[in-house]
């Protein structure tokens, strides 16, 4: 009987444990490419599987956005489509409020979106020629400089 009763709550266990986490959602992107300029249209997918009470988008590891399901007879798979305004780092998750408390799902794996000319990645190019300006400039003040002496003397 004590063994019965060991393999009992054994399973009650993996039961409460399994329904303390929701399935990890997978997210995926429209585009092949990551890197887009500034303008493109860029969207994001969050596949969680039914029933769920909330799909949330985390940018740069804060929740920036959410949407809430109340229809609890869906079945397979919700999405939650996200058009991407600004490049960053872009995660989502399953939520469902059940029993009054929260049951989530792991965070999706990251999506990186990188905006040419907006992130901080292409400040190296302006950087680089800026540099290349500033000697151009120097280099012509010295020959007017150099220019100039020679035709006073």
């Amino acid at each position: 009987m004590f063994t019965f009763s060991i393999l009992l709550w054994v399973v009650q266990l993996s039961a409460s444990v399994e329904e303390s986490f929701l399935p990890t959602p997978e997210l995926s992107v429209n585009s092949a490419k990551t890197k887009i300029v500034a303008g493109e249209k860029i969207t994001l997918n969050c596949r969680c599987r039914c029933p769920v009470t909330r799909i949330q988008y985390f940018y740069n590891s804060n929740v920036t956005i959410y949407k809430d399901y109340h229809d609890e007879n869906l079945m397979g798979h919700c999405v939650y489509s996200l058009d991407v305004v600004k490049g960053g780092n872009y995660t989502c998750q399953c939520l469902r409020f059940t029993n009054n408390r929260w049951i989530m799902s792991y965070e999706s794996a990251s999506i990186q979106i990188h905006i040419a000319g907006v992130d901080g990645h292409d400040k190296r190019l302006y950087i680089g020629l800026g540099c290349v300006g500033f000697i151009i400039v120097l280099m012509i003040v010295v020959l007017i400089i150099s220019f100039t002496i020679k035709h006073s003397e």
